[in-house]
């Protein structure tokens, strides 16, 4: 093993990282890895440097072991991707295990799930390489303008804030590298109203932007947001509105049955029927959804049938391109991979 050059070995680590249980979303609670590192000193080391690219914490103590780790010998210099999962019994706060770049300073994506804590976003702005960034449950406060020069997507997910805040979050000088963003349940903390993606998105940052993905509680289905493509704005659905978005995200079967306090088997699929083909329309479905629609019988095959009157009617039937152990609350891989290649395309072609 110690005559192998370090490519080699990285081919075999791969490899072997393949083979990790799904339920395993983070490569440092990857057993496969950590037993690789006993194999020989050599694999050991390879096998380290991965271990650190992902790093998740949830508790005090898992912080001072890495700040002690990282200050030894500096191994957190490789870590791209920093998940916190605050719980009450975390015994720190939400912001000390979020501020941490001194000791990560190459994270790009930033993943902090609160439990209806408190959380300043300025805190982000230490993380120098930050391009993705995910809030979820989280009380969200902005004391100072905050700048994140290089983030190109957020995803926020059961966030309360002031009703001040969103628009001086997404302002385009703040956000000059943003490029997809994802709101779902982001409300004001004090009447707990949705905010409206028209209300806090003005046509500067709309402009600049990829897609957007977000839940019907958001926006007009039949307005101009939701029916227009610049950028397109992907709708999550769990039920078939009377209107269909433009681009449509069918996250679960029941989008296909009606009811949803019967098992999928007790009621009929009803006749769920795609836009004519002068109106334009985007069917996203996620893989996971392929999973949950074999337990209902029918429900793959009215999925099917829906799936091909939409390629029939000349509609783009979008693959949502996850891996497994991706979280639900980041943005549909496959989506924004299609409304890049179409911006592209309409770039290329002079639009």
């Amino acid at each position: 093993m110690a005559c192998l050059n370090d490519d080699v070995l990285h081919l075999i680590v791969d490899e072997l990282a393949k083979h990790v249980d799904v339920r395993h979303e983070h490569p440092s609670r990857n057993d496969v890895l950590a037993r690789i590192c006993l194999a020989s000193r050599s694999l050991a080391q390879v096998a380290r440097r991965r271990l650190w690219r992902d790093i998740e914490i949830s508790q005090g103590r898992q912080l001072e072991m890495l700040k002690a780790a990282c200050s030894a010998d500096g191994r957190g210099e490789g870590t791209t991707t920093y998940t916190v999962r605050w719980s009450w019994t975390a015994n720190a706060a939400l912001v000390d295990l979020v501020d941490v770049a001194r000791w990560l300073p190459a994270v790009a994506d930033l993943r902090v799930h609160g439990s209806w804590t408190d959380l300043d976003l300025s805190v982000a702005q230490k993380y120098t390489c930050l391009r993705r960034l995910t809030l979820v449950g989280v009380r969200l406060s902005l004391r100072e303008p905050v700048v994140l020069p290089q983030l190109e997507e957020l995803s926020i997910y059961n966030v309360s804030t002031h009703s001040s805040l969103p628009c001086r979050l997404f302002d385009p000088v703040a956000l000059p590298a943003l490029r997809a963003v994802r709101l779902a349940g982001f409300s004001d903390y004090q009447s707990y109203d949705t905010f409206q993606l028209a209300d806090i998105l003005s046509p500067a940052i709309l402009a600049q932007l990829d897609c957007i993905q977000t839940d019907p509680s958001a926006l007009e289905l039949d307005g101009a947001l939701a029916r227009g493509d610049s950028p397109p704005v992907l709708v999550k659905l769990v039920s078939i509105p009377p209107t269909l978005p433009r681009h449509a995200l069918f996250q679960s079967p029941r989008a296909f049955f009606t009811g949803f306090d019967t098992p999928y088997t007790s009621r009929p699929a009803p006749a769920v029927v795609p836009p004519d083909a002068h109106t334009p329309f985007v069917a996203v479905f996620p893989r996971s959804l392929e999973a949950s629609s074999s337990a209902a019988p029918g429900a793959a095959l009215a999925i099917e049938d829906f799936k091909v009157a939409c390629r029939e009617r000349g509609h783009d039937v979008v693959d949502g391109g996850e891996r497994p152990g991706d979280s639900l609350e980041a943005l549909s891989p496959g989506f924004l991979r299609w409304a890049r290649a179409r911006k592209a395309a309409q770039a290329a072609a002079g639009h």
